[in-house]
């Protein structure tokens, strides 16, 4: 079995290299006679030189222009984060006055509490007044 295997294997490693040989640098025909490049071939490798290189160009144009798009961008992104950050930032600072004023406010009024609650006992009118209010 391993016979067969070895000789089927060196029968198409044969066959293969004749197709290797065919072919040679620059081309050929099938008599191995050169091909002539003609000026029609040149034409038209000089008129796609020229092509190439107008892609060339707008490729450098597009390229260009991305450039300045992602630019602006980052301008935008740039300016819309800092627009967060100024909104952050004015939010905290407005509100810690008010809430200083309203920390005063709540000591005001526990005081307010206290001293009526203190001054209830003396003052039964008072007294009563607070009580149905809910501060007794």
């Amino acid at each position: 079995m391993n016979k067969y295997f070895v000789i089927l294997i060196i029968i198409l490693a044969s066959s293969f290299s004749g197709f290797a040989q065919d072919k040679q640098a620059g081309g050929s025909s099938v008599d191995n006679t050169p091909i002539p490049f003609t000026l029609g071939d040149r034409d038209r490798l000089v008129r796609l030189e020229a092509n190439q290189r107008a892609y060339e160009y707008r490729f450098d144009a597009i390229d260009k222009r991305l450039d300045s798009l992602q630019t602006l961008i980052y301008f935008a992104l740039g300016a819309i984060f800092s627009m967060f950050g100024f909104i952050l930032w004015d939010r905290r600072s407005y509100m810690k006055p008010i809430k200083a004023e309203q920390e005063n406010q709540k000591e005001k009024i526990k005081l307010i509490e206290q001293i009526l609650k203190e001054s209830s006992t003396d003052i039964s009118k008072l007294f009563e007044v607070l009580k149905t209010h809910g501060f007794l």
